[in-house]
Formats: structure tokens, sequence, C-alpha cells
């Protein structure tokens, strides 16, 4: 084995010595993840599981003329109640802070009290828009139903109630963020608010962003990853169509391409 004169390995039999440990388990997890679909796919036909595609699709329908919208009203209530509680919470001890007693307040719990109403609300708006499609599944006849339509207005009222709720809670938690952190000059309301925040960042915070988008990156290549195959599976068992798949793939692939554009323009700048 090839050393440097410091006894070391050389870089190719390092790289090599790394692929040798990987290689084993790489492929015993293809090998596994091949039998587990092959077993899927044979007892899916041995017991005619394909049968349950009406069944699942009555149930969704079910799901979405009759819960969904009710769901979506306990959200439009129940958002702005939580949020605004860590919001105020948040802002109490941004109220009473000072340059003079910064030791004496805890900060970095307002912090996260205003992070967390922020995070309420974008998961919240997200959920929302999967009700809302959730509420369309009836179809035009569920509409024409007597309770249909009704209901579907209680789903568009109570989507458009959180989405207003969001953005107005997100821009108090950040105009709070501001007042804390004067240097920081954008509005919510900014179509290049991400941006202009980001400028207005020191170095340690934007290492702070640059691991948690690394975190998000691979949690969506992960997610994305599973749902691809779920989907492929479920497209020749319980005839989905390839549509959600569609779907799937381009949420991950604009979300790797955009991953590695940033990382060639940081290539070339440096």
């Amino acid at each position: 084995m090839k050393t440097n004169d410091n006894g070391q390995l050389s870089v190719k039999e390092s790289i090599r010595s790394e692929n040798r440990k990987a290689i084993p388990v790489f492929i015993l997890v293809i090998v596994v993840s091949m039998l587990a679909g092959f077993a899927i796919g044979y007892f899916s036909v041995r017991f005619g599981i394909y049968s349950l595609a009406g069944r699942l699709k009555d149930a969704g329908q079910a799901f979405g003329s009759m819960i969904a919208p009710w769901l979506l009203l306990l959200e439009a209530v129940a958002i702005p109640i939580i949020s605004v509680v860590l919001y105020k919470r948040a802002n109490k001890i941004i109220a009473g802070w000072s340059e003079e007693d910064e030791e004496s307040l805890s900060l970095e719990l307002a912090e996260k009290r205003l992070s967390y109403a922020i995070w309420l609300t974008s998961a919240g708006l997200i959920i929302s828009y999967l009700l809302l499609a959730a509420s369309y599944t009836a179809g035009f006849d569920g509409i024409e139903s007597v309770l249909g339509g009704p209901l579907l207005l209680v789903a568009i009222v109570s989507f458009l109630a959180v989405l207003v709720e969001a953005i107005l809670i997100q821009q108090k938690c950040v105009d709070a963020a501001k007042r804390l952190y004067p240097e920081k000059k954008a509005s919510v309301y900014d179509m290049r608010f991400h941006k202009k925040w980001l400028e207005s960042c020191d170095e340690a915070e934007k290492a702070e962003i640059g691991m948690a988008s690394m975190a998000a990156y691979k949690a969506t290549n992960g997610v994305c990853a599973f749902l691809s195959v779920v989907l492929a599976l479920s497209a020749m068992l319980l005839d989905i169509g390839f549509l959600p798949s569609l779907s799937v793939c381009i949420v991950w692939l604009v979300n790797m391409s955009a991953y590695f554009k940033e990382c060639v323009k940081n290539t070339k700048a440096k």
C-alpha cells in the first residue's frame, strides 16, 4: 500500500479504501430494496391489493367533502391563538430589553418563540393547501349536493383566513426581530425579502443559515426519494397514475438544481 513521506496513505489509496468500506453496505441496501419491491409486487397481485384503489378513492372523497373543510376551519381558529401567544411572550421580553441589561433577559428564548410562531404559521399554510385540495376532490357533483356547496365555501373562506393570518403574524414576528437587530432592513412584503435579509446577516448568522439549508436539502432529498418509490409502486398497484410521481419529481429536481446552481456560483466567486 503506497504511503507518503510521513507514512500516511496516499490520496488515491485513501479514496479507494473509503470506497471499499462503503460499497458492501451500499450493495446490501440495493439488494434488500429490490427484494422488498419484488415481495410487495408479488403479494399485492397474489392477494388482490389493487382492489383497494376504489375504496381508497371513496375514502379520500369522503374525507375531502365532509372532514377537510372542518379541519381547515379549526386550523384558521387555532393557528392565530397559538401564534399570537408565542408572539406576545416574545414581545414582552423584547419590550423590556436594553443594551445595558442584556444579560438579565432571555433574548434567546424570545428569538425561539418568534421562530416557533413563524414555523407554525408556515406549516399551517402548507397544510391548508392540502386540505383545500382535499375539499375539491368531491368534484362538481359534490358541490351541487345539499352540504357540498356550503362546506366548500367554509373550506375556501378558512383557507383565505389562514393565508392572511400567516402573513400578518409573520410580519409581526419579523418586525419584533428587527427591533432587536436594527441592522435588519427587509420587509415581509418585499418580494426580495429573503435576499435582503441574508445580506443583512453577519458571518455567524450566514453560517447558521447554511447549516439549516443543508439539513433542509438532505431532508427533502430523502423524503422525495422515499415518496418516488412509494408512488411508483402505487401507480402500478392502486392505479393512481403518474401525476403524483411527477409532482414529487418536480420538487426533487428543483431542490437539487437550486442547490447545485448555488454551489457552482459560489465556486466561481471564490
